[in-house]
Order: C-alpha cells, then structure tokens, then sequence
C-alpha cells in the first residue's frame, strides 16, 4: 500500500514539472530565442484604476545558438500583450547594464514611444552582448483592454520586437512577429485558454510540494503500523 501511494505521488510531482513548462510560445530569428512567460495577476499599479489589469510577463531570450557574433548586442525589445497599456514597471534579470523602460514600441533607433498598447526596453550602449547569455525581462504592465490570449480573445497573439546590431552601431537584424501561445512550449498558430492566464509552477514549488506530499505519506504508513 506505501509503495502504491509513493509511486503516485511521485506521478503527480511529475506531472506538475511536465506542466511547469509547458505554458508558453517563442519564435526565433538568426539562432535568438525570445520566449514570452505570463505569472499572472500582480498588485495593481495604480490602485485607483480599474482592479485587476495589471499582469507580469517576463521575456526571455536565449543567446546560446545565435548565428553571429558574440560581440553583437540586443539594442531594444518591446511586447504588446493588450489593445492598450496604462503604465508600467520593468526589472532585468541577469541582463548587464540599465535598461530603461518605455512605453510605444521601436524601430532602428530602438523605443520610439508610440505604437498603441507596446512597451519597451533599451539599454544605451552595447552591454547586451549575444554571447550565448540567456537575458530575462520582468515587465508589469497595467493593461486597458483585452490581455491578448484570454477566453474571448483567442484570434489575437502578443507581438514581439527586437534589434540587435553590431560593434559599428549598425543594425543587423530585426523581429516583429506575433508569437501564439500554445501550451506545448513550440512555435505553433494553436492556441488554447490555458496559456497567457495560468502562472507557471516555479521548480521550487513543485520539490517543496514533493517533499510535503512524501513526509504526510511516511507519517499515514506509521498510523498504519500501530
């Protein structure tokens, strides 16, 4: 009987982990990687606004299978994840220098403040260096509209833009693309309501669960043996 109840639990901690990564889309350009992760519901910016509108979405972008130089660097992202955007904070996650957030999207200069329902971040100089570094943007970003992705709004993606140039300042590659959300964690025009709604189940949380669910069956198999 213990052993049946061991073997499930560790089924169910491995669904949970197969879960935890299956809950975003990315598209590629020249070798770059960009996925966009939603963790949901956060605090509202500004309280007096409309409660419940303000999301956190990180985008990641992975460096190591880029087909050009590793002294070529990433100038400028932007997202648009809603018809409109309200406000917005932004925190970099192992990416170097300051990144500075705006809203609007980009173009060759890198964020230019318009573009209806974008935000961006720039960095001023050449630190993002495509090295094979895997950078992580955290933006929340206070929304005025749909949030692309929910029930209701299954027809529209999040759209990405990027830019990345090289040591002479001079742009050598650009993406702007819309990137369906799938819950297979592959570039795919499928979408379900599962995907930009759900957070993902930090690795963390699931061995912290893991470990609870083993110790309360160790402790049912001693209540057993009494």
């Amino acid at each position: 009987m213990f052993k049946k109840v061991l073997v499930s639990l560790a089924a169910t901690v491995l669904t949970l982990s197969v879960a935890s990564s299956a809950s975003a889309s990315y598209v590629t350009a020249d070798g770059l990687k960009f996925t966009i992760y939603n963790d949901g519901l956060v605090a509202d910016l500004y309280p007096g606004d409309a409660t419940g509108d303000t999301y956190q979405v990180r985008l990641e972008l992975d460096t190591t299978a880029y087909s050009g130089s590793a002294t070529d660097y990433i100038l400028a992202v932007s997202l648009k994840i809603s018809p409109g955007t309200d406000a917005g904070q932004l925190s970099g996650d192992n990416v170097p220098g300051t990144w500075a957030y705006q809203s609007g999207g980009l173009n060759d200069g890198g964020c230019n403040g318009s573009g209806s329902g974008f935000f961006c971040a720039q960095i001023p100089g050449p630190d993002g260096v495509l090295d094979g570094s895997i950078y992580t943007w955290t933006f929340q970003v206070d929304i005025s509209g749909t949030l692309f992705g929910l029930a209701g709004a299954e027809s529209t993606s999040p759209h990405l833009k990027a830019n990345w140039f090289d040591t002479t300042d001079a742009k050598i590659g650009q993406i702007s693309e819309d990137v369906p959300y799938d819950s297979t964690t592959t570039r795919t025009t499928t979408r379900t309501t599962t995907d930009l709604d759900i957070p993902v189940p930090e690795p963390g949380s699931l061995l912290l669960l893991g470990s609870g669910l083993v110790a309360a069956a160790t402790r049912f198999r001693r209540r057993q043996g009494r």
